[in-house]
């Protein structure tokens, strides 16, 4: 394990019917043998066309889960209460229509320590929580000022790590979900990542400040055509900004969701449009390469923050804990290391415009078949 080295003590759980939808769900056999069949499918895929690698980092992945699935606990999960059925205007102040997983804690995303957050502390789904009188979320409300907080064109990682803060703090103030929204769940991990990517010595400094740039507008592009008119956004974001404020789906996921996004869908373009200006080589690739034990060093804390599977509890330290801190980071690593290759057959194409578009095209299609599965509501 790693992380800090003072552990905050856990209350002790006697059944599984105090533990979330997410939590119970791990525990049936067929929720790890899915995502097992998932995987298994990406690993002839990839075999199929030759990309040896990542056909066995899936297939390790298929092994994984198809263990996971054999040692999971069974059992029906116990019955929840049901949600509140008051009624709210979109845009207006209200006093009554509460999340039923909304907090009210504002503690912004840090790089140094990750958070961690007992399990026990959360309300129960279906739980009313006090009032708190915040905005509901709408199109034409709060999506619409992330979109003019994130107009202005960012220059530098401080500016990127500045602008995901304020969409981080304004998604916060404007949700009835609190911590538990979509966007605020990506953005935080999005800008603890961010954070310790630009305190990092490199190669050719140059060539990563232009791809976190590159790859930063993107995320703020998908929130600004969002806002302007739903259906120009890229569909993996479109999937995540839809669903943000659902409260049957969990932390995790979000983040899942929005990581799926920017990596399997964004990352090879932004890739391309640093190439522009520098071109790909072995050094750049190294420094690319690099950012992968920027995860490596957070993905423990992660995994606490946002509750993952096994990360929590009577499962923190165990091996399924740790292996699955292992997988996380091959997971990682074999998707950037798609995103790189996939932006080298473009660059390497005739036609690079039209290759281009090929390849944007098949990453859509991919990207949002993920984010759907990922944004499942398991309750």
């Amino acid at each position: 394990m790693t992380g800090s080295p003072v552990r905050a003590e856990r209350p002790e759980r006697k059944d599984r019917s105090s533990r979330p939808a997410l939590g119970q769900a791990i525990d049936r056999p067929v929720f790890w043998w899915s995502i097992g069949a998932v995987f298994l499918v990406n690993a002839v895929l990839s075999a199929a066309e030759h990309r040896w690698a990542v056909a066995l980092l899936q297939a390790l992945t298929v092994l994984w889960a198809g263990v996971a699935g054999v040692t999971a606990r069974t059992g029906p999960p116990a019955p929840g209460p049901e949600p509140p059925s008051q009624v709210a205007v979109p845009g207006r102040r209200v006093q009554h229509l509460t999340h039923p997983r909304a907090g009210t804690s504002h503690e912004g995303p840090s790089s140094r320590v990750s958070p961690r957050v007992d399990s026990a502390s959360r309300p129960a789904r279906g739980t009313s929580i006090p009032p708190t009188g915040v905005t509901m979320p709408t199109r034409a409300g709060s999506t619409q000022h992330l979109a003019e907080i994130v107009k202005k064109e960012v220059t530098s990682i401080p500016d990127v790590v500045d602008r995901l803060t304020q969409v981080y703090k304004y998604a916060l103030d404007s949700t009835t979900a609190g911590r538990n929204d979509g966007i605020v769940c990506f953005t935080q991990l999005y800008r603890t990542i961010t954070e310790t990517v630009g305190k990092e010595t490199y190669e050719d400094l140059g060539f990563l400040v232009r791809l976190d740039l590159e790859f930063a507008r993107r995320y703020f592009r998908a929130l600004g055509s969002y806002a302007s008119e739903r259906e120009s956004a890229p569909r993996p974001w479109r999937l995540l900004f839809d669903a943000r404020s659902d409260p049957d789906i969990e932390r995790v996921q979000f983040a899942a969701a929005g990581v799926n996004a920017h990596v399997n869908y964004d990352l090879a373009d932004a890739l391309l449009a640093t190439w522009e200006d520098f071109e790909p080589n072995d050094a750049r690739r190294r420094d690319f390469d690099k950012i992968n034990d920027v995860f490596d060093r957070h993905m423990d804390g992660l995994r606490q923050f946002y509750n993952a599977p096994f990360a929590q509890g009577e499962d923190d330290g165990t091996v399924l804990d740790r292996l699955s801190n292992a997988v996380s980071s091959v997971l990682v690593r074999g998707t950037r290391a798609n995103a790189w290759n996939d932006a080298m057959q473009v660059w390497n194409a005739d036609d690079r415009q039209a290759a281009r578009a090929r390849m944007l095209k098949e990453l859509e299609v991919v990207a949002s078949l993920l984010g759907r599965a990922l944004l499942l509501p398991l309750s």
